[in-house]
């Protein structure tokens, strides 16, 4: 079994993300496509599946651009914008910021 067949099978909802953003940090392009791949599949789980949204707002902020300029979330937009302004409301957190407007704003960017 090809190393990427097999990185496929192990690819689930609870550890998607956390391929994602090994791929990310560690600048594999096969994890990359694959998770990439495999998120995009099962997205519209995103605002239903804890497990899932829990990942989500800690990828990457690269990572969160190339899903939302690449279209890889199967959503709505007004699901898409609910999900990245949780992601933003996390990164303020992670990075000792109130989670206001402005810092969401400033941590948002051009997303």
């Amino acid at each position: 079994m090809s190393d990427e067949s097999n990185q496929k099978k192990q690819l689930t909802i609870q550890n998607v993300c956390k391929a994602l953003k090994y791929a990310y940090s560690n600048n594999n392009n096969r994890t990359k496509q694959s998770a990439l791949n495999f998120f995009q599949a099962h997205s519209h789980l995103l605002p239903r599946t804890r497990e899932l949204m829990k990942g989500f707002i800690k990828l990457p902020r690269e990572c969160i651009l190339e899903l939302v300029v690449t279209r890889r979330i199967n959503l709505s937009q007004e699901e898409i914008y609910t999900a990245v302004i949780q992601w933003s409301e996390c990164q303020c957190v992670l990075q000792s910021m109130e989670p206001s407007a402005e810092n969401k704003r400033e941590i948002l960017g051009s997303i």
